[in-house]
């Protein structure tokens, strides 16, 4: 199928390997190819038309966290929304620059409270991340 560029120059291949240009000032170009079409799947950004990529084990939905509370002596209740078993790293920082590392925890598919270790008392935001940094990114 052709590939039209952005100021309408048209460009499509054919079965005697010639890749064809379609100018918008009325030419058409033929310029011979070296070899013929591969035997794949045609390469494209991201993939597909959808442009839905490829992480490892298929697409993970993007996860929520929701913070419950926290005593000052007791662990942090947190609900987690995601994928049943994608594996998030739970992350802290007191200025978005510098994150670390609180624990890591897996997803049910549902709704699922966590209890985890009370974080030090100058964190003030968390974020969830995918793959859990003990992961291969």
């Amino acid at each position: 199928s052709p590939a039209l560029a952005d100021d309408g120059t048209a460009y499509f291949g054919s079965v005697d390997g010639v890749l064809y240009v379609g100018s918008g000032k009325g030419f058409l170009y033929a310029i011979p190819g070296s070899s013929g079409f591969a035997n794949s799947p045609w390469p494209m950004f991201n993939r597909n038309p959808r442009h839905t990529a490829n992480a490892a084990g298929g697409l993970v939905r993007a996860a929520q966290l929701r913070i419950g509370r926290q005593d000052s002596q007791s662990e942090l209740k947190l609900n987690l929304l995601g994928d049943a078993g994608a594996r998030f790293g739970l992350e802290y920082t007191t200025n978005f620059e510098a994150w670390q590392k609180l624990t890591t925890l897996t997803a049910t598919g549902g709704w699922t409270e966590f209890n985890v270790p009370p974080p030090p008392a100058d964190a003030s935001f968390f974020r969830v991340v995918y793959p859990a940094a003990s992961e291969s990114r």
